[in-house]
């Protein structure tokens, strides 16, 4: 009995000195008004402002979305972090981790990382047209990523059109779709800004790279269809004792200097009478009271200096009156196109505009 009482005195005394060591070393203390800021995400890391007065017992913990342990896990003492080896395309969850706690004690901090950094043949501002084949070659790519790109409307972000991607030895293909741009009602261009989505999250725009200020990249869809929107010149005259037509078509066309996008060498005017279907066609030329020619625009170029394909805005046409009724020139509706092309560069160098209808009194 004195030996079995000797024992139990001798637990009860271990018991109670271990309760007392655990008791004086507390608990962890940490600073509970730390916080972690996001300054800037790039495909392969994220900087930081890491806000703390104490970064003892603190850790920056970092996962990819849908696990459930914060592997990537990094103790810092500087305020200004960058977290580097990240998955381009990815997302990433990020909080503040307490040593010697499984408790998350922060708010987590969502984000997805960029597709890629830098790309050659991605610029700050893109020209492009409906049809038009991109070829870019990405620093850095995840083939593994669910990643699609898309179209986002510049002054109407509601508008979203993907964009079908290939990725094959380095580079990224994609083509613009024919949906970029309406021809009926007409658009001449229209600004889209670049943007990516990793898996079902948000759609999010692509910055243009090494820059400070948040800019977005731009690509600039352009309608390389000619159009004619209004006539906005409709006299009888004279000219050298004859009575003539002096009119002028207001719109979209192609011009045939050398510094436009697209120059096209050749131009005729196709004019049909509504009430007999007789056709009459005008090649370019300026003589006297006979007339048809463009005039370009001094406005070749956006404020971003990307070439227009259409930099002439007006065709004059001066034509006598004829004397006979029911024939060309005559008095009466009639309807116009106008074509361009370049001879022998084949029917793809070909194009007409619409059929636009006028009335000669």
């Amino acid at each position: 009995m004195k030996l079995k009482s000797l024992f139990l005195i001798l637990i009860t005394s271990f018991s109670i000195f271990s309760c007392s060591s655990d008791d004086s070393t507390g608990p962890v203390e940490f600073d509970t008004n730390a916080k972690l800021e996001i300054v800037k995400v790039n495909a392969t890391s994220v900087d930081l402002n890491y806000i703390t007065s104490s970064f003892s017992n603190l850790a920056v913990g970092i996962r990819k979305e849908g696990e459930t342990e914060f592997g990537l896990r990094t103790g810092y003492n500087t305020n200004n972090v960058t977290r580097d080896d990240l998955e381009p395309a990815q997302k990433y969850e990020m909080t503040l981790l307490v040593n010697g706690s499984d408790e998350l004690k922060f708010d987590i901090i969502k984000f997805t990382t960029l597709p890629f950094d830098e790309a050659k043949g991605l610029t700050y501002h893109l020209y492009s047209e409906r049809g038009y084949t991109h070829e870019i070659e990405p620093d850095v790519y995840n083939p593994n990523a669910s990643l699609k790109f898309y179209l986002v409307g510049e002054s109407d972000s509601n508008i979203k059109i993907e964009l079908p991607h290939t990725y094959a030895n380095g580079k990224i293909k994609f083509e613009m779709p024919n949906n970029t741009l309406s021809d009926e009602p007409y658009q001449e261009y229209q600004n889209y800004n670049f943007g990516y989505q990793v898996g079902e999250g948000s759609i999010l725009l692509a910055p243009i790279p090494n820059r400070t200020s948040i800019e977005n990249i731009v690509i600039s869809v352009f309608n390389k269809n000619p159009f004619i929107e209004s006539i906005i010149g409709n006299d009888s005259r004279s000219c050298q004792n004859t009575s003539i037509y002096d009119l002028r078509f207001k719109g979209t066309f192609f011009s045939s200097f050398d510094d436009a996008r697209y120059p096209f060498e050749q131009t005729k005017a196709v004019i049909t009478r509504i009430d007999n279907g007789a056709q009459f066609i005008l090649d370019e030329e300026s003589i006297e009271c006979k007339t048809y020619e463009r005039f370009s625009s001094p406005d070749f170029k956006l404020p971003t200096g990307i070439i227009k394909n259409h930099t002439s805005r007006t065709v004059h046409i001066k034509y006598p009156k004829s004397a006979q009724p029911n024939t060309m020139f005559a008095p009466g509706d009639y309807k116009i196109k106008i074509t361009f092309s370049n001879p022998g560069n084949g029917p793809d160098d070909f194009y007409e505009t619409n059929e636009f209808l006028f009335t000669l009194n």
